[in-house]
């Protein structure tokens, strides 16, 4: 699966990158705000998935591998 955003030819690759390290940035507030931290039951985990994403993948004709 893929967001509208890597399918939408309007949308650079500069542009996705920086969509990327934003949501990663508002997680890593998220995290820190404490929000989360009332239970000892529950574990808020930031996985780095989209941390460095500079170019995503894709196939030969253009569209996201």
């Amino acid at each position: 699966f893929e967001c509208k955003c890597e399918q939408n030819a309007t949308v650079s690759d500069a542009q996705l990158s920086g969509m990327c390290r934003e949501y990663m940035t508002k997680m890593q507030e998220l995290e820190d705000s404490g929000e989360f931290d009332t239970s000892d039951d529950f574990t808020m985990v930031i996985e780095p998935y989209f941390e460095n994403t500079k170019d995503l993948g894709k196939n030969p004709d253009g569209t996201p591998n």
